[in-house]
């Protein structure tokens, strides 16, 4: 048994985001798979460990900690190589400040888009569905674009981060199950390309498709 136990769904973005910084790391843990679609992030001894009934929660020893970033930067403090915050005061604000953007507002349109598609598709909203995927497009992805842009290679930061993760597992989802494709928004592309090509983000798929 590893001193560190992974309550989490495979399907689950932010899991996926604490899956990535595990195993970029090489950090050896134990997991325990709680199944969203059957409910068990409701059941009682879930609840004791996150009352909020939320993935992914991270034990460790006698300890419980829960929210995927929060989850992550204990990681970074915790295990610090390969690192995933710059060295620089300023810069590690930078990816801090643009982790709570992808939390405040990136993923907030990726969690209702995902929740209408998981509705049978008699039971789905679809103007609904075209008018969050615009809203999304023309704001948060935009936003993403255009930071990227201003970057000299592929990631957000110069290396990979703790804001590179923030983004990339919730919009590779999205890809995959919306149909969404990043022709108009050609620095993301080649951004979430890159990542898709670590071994460790390749680990943690639980879908495939080829945008």
């Amino acid at each position: 048994m590893h001193q560190l136990t992974l309550h989490y769904f495979p399907k689950s973005s932010c899991s996926r985001k604490v899956l990535l910084v595990l195993l970029y790391k090489g950090i050896p843990y134990d997991e325990i798979i709680v199944n969203l679609e059957q409910g068990q992030q409701k059941s009682l001894d879930f609840l004791r460990l996150n009352p909020h009934g939320q993935v992914p929660v991270l034990q460790y020893r006698d300890h419980i900690i829960y929210d995927s970033a929060v989850i992550n930067e204990f990681l970074e403090e915790k295990f610090p190589e390969p690192p995933l915050l710059p060295q620089d005061e300023v810069e590690r604000a930078k990816v801090r400040m643009s982790t709570v953007y992808a939390d405040q507002v990136f993923y907030p349109h990726i969690s209702r888009i995902l929740r209408e598609f998981r509705k049978p598709v008699e039971q789905r909203n679809q103007p609904w569905i075209e008018t969050e995927l615009a809203q999304f497009k023309n704001n948060a992805l935009l936003f993403l674009e255009q930071s990227l842009q201003k970057q000299a290679n592929s990631f957000l930061f110069g290396s990979f981060t703790l804001a590179d993760i923030a983004y990339a597992p919730g919009l590779d989802t999205l890809l995959c199950i919306s149909g969404l494709t990043l022709e108009a928004y050609p620095a993301t592309r080649v951004w979430l390309q890159t990542i898709r090509q670590l071994p460790a983000f390749r680990k943690t798929l639980s879908l495939s498709c080829s945008n």
